[in-house]
């Protein structure tokens, strides 16, 4: 018997997960199932999909911490549909299991989409799109990360259509342009999809957008669709990586709100920088390598740059700095070091 936040469940016990087992958990994945139900808390979807169910533990936390919902959780496996049948009596959860192909249980209509496959996201975000509601969440989580972090330019290009970087940035451009590959799937429907949230963690890349229908609000999205030449720290027509997401990749509520409900490392720290305003991030280890210097405290690199600038740490890299301030003014701030007190004698 399982437990995860006083939910009891019953699982397949193996070390690492792998797509051939026939009911999928992994434990890794808490962090992902804890700041979804932390969102859904906040949105209150009236109605809640979960395509790819596994065992069921997502849908059933999600029941359990919103009573009102309706909980639709799915699993083409016949093994995972009987497994997930269990865990929902065994907590008294009130949820509709189904076994069916994920792209047929989504031609309902749902407020919360959440599709958490192993691997790519790709077969199902046609489907996950058409189910989502106006103003409702979709919710996608890509595991495939080597193709989006640049390991595999081609695999990427073919996949999400854009070209990924390999450097300090790409965990954020990877996400991007995960983001980007959602927003022209809901063109086709006029749908545009807002980024609340995101983050990078383990092995997986993770983001929720937020549906308005109207054909203005895509020609908007799109709009924001540019290529980005981060070693310039400009934008660009022609050049660079992408093309990919360049709009804001959270809202600040909503990452405050998660970093009360789910208070950790990264998630205070998507708090502070879901505040700036600003494309990428200055990595500190990078820029002093250049210059071949030493690598001044973190803190006195912010707490110089917030003279001016907003500033903060990056949940992408904590070496990283995401900041309003220009890469001259980054490079001053990591000149002079905070002069150390005389111990004393």
């Amino acid at each position: 018997m399982n437990q995860e936040n006083g939910v009891r469940f019953i699982a397949p016990q193996q070390s690492t997960p792998t797509k051939d087992m026939d009911v999928f958990y992994n434990p890794v994945m808490k962090t992902n199932r804890d700041i979804s139900v932390a969102i859904i808390s906040m949105f209150k979807p009236k109605r809640i999909a979960d395509p790819l169910a596994g065992c069921g533990i997502r849908g059933i936390r999600m029941k359990l911490a919103l009573p009102p919902a309706e909980v639709w959780i799915n699993d083409r496996n016949p093994k995972a549909f009987a497994l997930a049948q269990k865990n929902a009596k065994l907590n008294h959860a009130d949820v509709h299991v189904t076994c069916a192909d994920a792209s047929e249980f989504l031609k309902r209509g749902f407020d919360y989409v959440d599709i958490d496959p192993f691997g790519s996201p790709n077969p199902f975000l046609d489907s996950a799109v058409r189910a989502v509601r106006s103003k409702g969440i979709l919710a996608l989580t890509a595991t495939d990360t080597a193709p989006l972090s640049g390991t595999y330019p081609r695999a990427c290009q073919r996949k999400y259509w854009a070209t990924p970087c390999k450097n300090w940035m790409m965990h954020e451009t990877g996400i991007r342009i995960l983001i980007r590959k959602a927003q022209l799937i809901g063109a086709q429907y006029d749908k545009a999809l807002i980024p609340i949230y995101c983050h990078a963690t383990e092995h997986y890349f993770r983001t929720y957008l937020q549906c308005f229908r109207g054909k203005s609000k895509v020609d908007a999205v799109l709009a924001l669709h540019e290529h980005i030449d981060f070693s310039k720290g400009i934008r660009t027509s022609s050049q660079g990586i992408g093309p990919l997401w360049t709009g804001k990749l959270f809202d600040p509520r909503v990452a405050q709100h998660v970093a009360k409900q789910c208070p950790m490392l990264m998630t205070e720290t998507i708090a502070q920088e879901a505040c700036i305003e600003a494309i990428g991030f200055y990595s500190t280890h990078q820029i002093a390598k250049g210059r071949k210097q030493a690598l001044p405290p973190m803190e006195h690199i912010l707490t110089t740059l917030r003279k001016k600038n907003q500033a903060s740490r990056t949940h992408f890299s904590y070496e990283g700095i995401r900041t309003t301030a220009t890469r001259v003014q980054v490079q001053a701030a990591m000149r002079k070091p905070i002069p150390r007190r005389a111990s004393p004698k």
